[in-house]
C-alpha cells in the first residue's frame, strides 16, 4: 500500500507536467517598448505573444511569471514600487523615461497585500513625473483584453484569445456539476530545499484565492476550515505547517498540492510510513491526490484552463 501511494503520487505529478509541456507554443513572442506596472497587463501581453522591455508586478503568483522575467527586466513586485523598493524603482524607470508606461487597474487588488492598490501604484508615479496609460480589468475581462490588443496593434489575436477563453469557459461551467458538493479539499503547498533536503509546507487557508476562484465555484469546500484554529498565525493566506498528519487525520476527501509538491509527497509517504492508519485518509483511499496550477487572478486569461483542470481532478470523486 505505502509503495503504491508514492506511485501514485509521484506519477500524478508527472501526468500534469507532460500535459504543460506539450502545451507549449513555438510561436515568436515580441519585444515591445514599453514598460508594464501589474501582472494582469504583463500576463494579457503574453497571451498576445508580446514582452514589454520591463515590468512590475508579482513574480510568484501565476505561471507565466517565469517567461515575462526571462524575456524581460523585473524591477519590482507592486509593494516594493509603492514601499520599500520605490527609490531603486524610480531609478530603474529614469532609465526608460522615453517609453510609456501601462498600468493594470485590478479590483480587488493583491488579497495577500490588500494595502498596495493600483490608486496608490498610480499616485506614487505621478510623484515622479509619469502619467500611466491605464489598462482597466475592474469592467471584466473583454474591455481590458481588448484595450490591450488596441494599444499594441494586434485586436485580431486579442478577439481570438477571447474567443478561445470564453469558449473553454462555457466549457467549463457545463463540466463543473460533475465535483460533488461539499467535497472536503485540503490544498497543500510546499517547498523543498534541494541542499538540506528540508520541506516545508503550507495549507491554503479559507477565503484565499484558491476558495474564490476555484472551490466555491465548484461548491467544494476548503478542509483548512477543519484544521486552522483561531490561534494559528496566517501569513499570506496560508498557514505554515511542520507535518501533514494533521491534515490527513482530518479526513479530506481530496488533497491538491500546488507549489514545489515534491516537498508534498514525501511528507504524505513519511506519515503514513510512521502512522499507517492515516493510509484510510479518504483521499489516500480513494487515489485523490493531484498536483494542480494555483490561481490568483494574475493571469486572467489562463482561468478556464486551469479550472478545467481543477474540474476534471475533482470530478471523478464520487
Amino acid at each position: 500500500m505505502k509503495k503504491n501511494l508514492l506511485f501514485l503520487i509521484l506519477g500524478t505529478t508527472l501526468f500534469w507536467s507532460n500535459t504543460a509541456l506539450a502545451a507549449c507554443s513555438s510561436i515568436p513572442i515580441e519585444k515591445k517598448n514599453v514598460v508594464i506596472v501589474g501582472e494582469r497587463a504583463v500576463s494579457t501581453a503574453l497571451h498576445l505573444n508580446i514582452l514589454p522591455t520591463a515590468w512590475v508586478g508579482s513574480k510568484d503568483l501565476w505561471e507565466g511569471a517565469s517567461t515575462a522575467r526571462a524575456g524581460a527586466r523585473f524591477l519590482s513586485c507592486s509593494k516594493g514600487l509603492a514601499g520599500h523598493k520605490k527609490t531603486k524603482v524610480k531609478n530603474a524607470l529614469q532609465q526608460y523615461k522615453e517609453l510609456p508606461v501601462l498600468l493594470s487597474k485590478a479590483s480587488p487588488p493583491c488579497r495577500y497585500k490588500s494595502d498596495i492598490t493600483p490608486a496608490a501604484i498610480e499616485q506614487q508615479l505621478n510623484a515622479w513625473g509619469i502619467t500611466p496609460v491605464v489598462m482597466d480589468f475592474t469592467q471584466g475581462i473583454d474591455p481590458a483584453v481588448t484595450a490591450l490588443g488596441d494599444y499594441f496593434g494586434c485586436p485580431d489575436k486579442a478577439a481570438a484569445e477571447l474567443a478561445a477563453y470564453h469558449k473553454l469557459m462555457d466549457k467549463a461551467k457545463a463540466m463543473a456539476p460533475r465535483v460533488k458538493p461539499g467535497l472536503k479539499v485540503a490544498v497543500v503547498s510546499g517547498t523543498l530545499q534541494t541542499a538540506t533536503g528540508k520541506s516545508f509546507l503550507r495549507l491554503e487557508a479559507p477565503g484565499g484565492y484558491t476558495d474564490t476562484y476555484i472551490l466555491d465555484k465548484l461548491k467544494a469546500r476548503n478542509l483548512a476550515h477543519a484544521v486552522i484554529t483561531p490561534r494559528d498565525k496566517i501569513s499570506k493566506g496560508h498557514l505554515s505547517i511542520r507535518k501533514i498528519d494533521k491534515i490527513l487525520a482530518a479526513n479530506p476527501d481530496v488533497i491538491v498540492i500546488t507549489g514545489d509538491s515534491i516537498a508534498v509527497q514525501t511528507a504524505i509517504a513519511r506519515a503514513v510510513a510512521k502512522h499507517p492508519e492515516l493510509s484510510d485518509t479518504p483521499a489516500l483511499r480513494h487515489q485523490a491526490v493531484f498536483s494542480l496550477p494555483f490561481y490568483s487572478d494574475a493571469d486572467p486569461l489562463s482561468y478556464p484552463q486551469i479550472l478545467m483542470k481543477w474540474i476534471t481532478a475533482l470530478g471523478g470523486q464520487a
